[in-house]
């Protein structure tokens, strides 16, 4: 119905077809600014040249992650504008349009700044019974690219609906211009609007910036695990070269486990050792900053992060011999202190800094600190898994499971929970293994298997 009239040009069925796809009120519509190459937008607006509509992730999203220049090479490329074609009839009546009307600057100058009542039924028949509101239906759009088998993702971005999803994953999730394409394809077949007007080559990938490539997590862990193979002390080696080895030994252990579990950036890392001493699979995490304790939620610990802290507990128990036996001052405090955690109590992993302070692992001394040829944001680990589970097929739930974003239908012991957690960490533990195969992640020994 409405295509036919777009085509019969019609310029309120114009305004009713968009205002479909961006769920915004008839007279925001209208405002839309037409983009040109000197005349740009600031959240969302409509490039008459190429039959797109233009949004700016870095307006509604600030501050997302930018990894240092330094390390670039090792992410994904993606930009901040979410770039939309249009239905082919919609984008031709618009250039159509702005033919005539040259000197255009908003939608609504290419359409005499129609009036479009939202309360008004899209079915004119007075034989139709159904009151199909053009407010109802612009609210259901994203329903329908869901039931027509896009994701939530894909369906938030092509109806700018970001309530499907919460805002919290746009800040780590990344889309290609093929997926993009792809939905607007299912999207406009399954509402009788034909195809889109641009390729999918033409449409460029958008979302985080900080998630890393296959090849860049090898390298990353490659170089954690060279630091820590060449630091490998003698058996006569004095303290200061223990120490050493122990804060490499420490840092690739540290970013193992935050990197497989999706630890946020904190000052110290919430990693117990009378939570993980004892084969646990999950350990509870409270690293949202502000928001009650009781948010407190759990994070899994896959098969290859539970072998590396029992060996990171065996080198401990090494290195606690080793540096008594030296009788070093500060090397002495850091066994005192190693001892009590290998027995069960308090932060498991420990260094010393240059003051010969004993501090527990944090983002700082994890991420912060490594040389800056592999320096990359500290929370890399949730914005590489957001993107590799959907890659690799799993559900928006299992992958918000494992982000723990709160979200309905995840909060366990209640009445709206709809899934298992014990299988939705099966699914991604077997992903992440998978993937860590496949860019070579292995566990690691320290001064000793056992």
């Amino acid at each position: 119905m409405l295509r036919t009239r777009v085509e019969a040009k019609d310029g309120a069925a114009v305004i009713q077809s968009l205002e479909l796809l961006v769920n915004l009120p008839p007279l925001l519509v209208l405002s839309l600014p037409l983009v040109t190459g000197y005349r740009p937008f600031n959240i969302l607006g409509i490039c008459v040249r190429t039959g797109c509509l233009l949004l700016n992730l870095r307006t509604l999203f600030p501050h997302r992650a930018q990894p240092p220049m330094a390390t670039a090479h090792l992410f994904k490329v993606s930009g901040d504008i979410v770039v939309l074609p249009l239905p082919v009839f919609l984008a031709e009546e618009i250039q159509r349009r702005s033919q005539i009307y040259p000197q255009a600057v908003l939608l609504g100058d290419l359409v005499d700044w129609v009036r479009v009542d939202p309360r008004n039924s899209l079915i004119p028949h007075e034989s139709c019974k159904l009151h199909a509101s053009l407010a109802r239906a612009s609210k259901s759009t994203g329903a329908i690219s869901l039931a027509l088998g896009n994701d939530r993702l894909v369906s938030a971005c092509l109806t700018t609906d970001f309530s499907l999803i919460g805002s919290a994953r746009m800040y780590y999730a990344r889309l290609t211009g093929r997926e993009i394409h792809t939905g607007c394809t299912r999207l406009y077949g399954g509402m009788g609007w034909g195809m889109p007007t641009m390729e999918a080559e033409q449409l460029p990938p958008l979302g985080s910036r900080a998630s890393l490539h296959l090849d860049g997590v090898k390298h990353l862990f490659s170089a954690l695990a060279e630091a820590v193979t060449a630091s490998l002390p003698g058996r006569n080696a004095h303290a200061l070269r223990l120490l050493e080895h122990h804060i490499h030994f420490t840092r690739y252990s540290a970013a193992l486990i935050s990197f497989c579990a999706g630890l946020r950036e904190v000052q110290c890392y919430r990693l117990l050792a009378e939570e993980l001493l004892y084969g646990q699979d999950q350990i509870v995490v409270h690293d949202k900053q502000g928001g009650d304790v009781l948010m407190a939620q759990p994070a899994l610990l896959n098969a290859q992060v539970r072998e590396q802290i029992c060996l990171y507990a065996a080198h401990a128990r090494a290195l606690v011999r080793r540096l008594q036996r030296l009788n070093d001052r500060h090397g002495l405090l850091l066994a005192q202190r190693l001892r009590i955690a290998v027995e069960g109590t308090g932060p498991l992993f420990l260094t010393l800094s240059p003051s010969g302070a004993v501090h527990a692992a944090g983002a700082h001394f994890t991420w912060r600190e490594m040389p800056e040829s592999i320096r990359v944001p500290p929370n890399v680990g949730r914005h590489f898994w957001q993107n590799v589970l959907r890659e690799r097929g799993l559900s928006s739930r299992d992958i918000d499971s494992f982000m723990r974003h709160r979200v309905v239908g995840l909060k366990r012991n209640t009445n709206s929970q709809v899934c298992v957690p014990h299988q939705a960490l099966g699914r991604i533990e077997a992903t992440q293994l998978v993937v860590m195969r496949e860019v070579g992640i292995q566990a690691l020994a320290g001064l000793r298997r056992e």
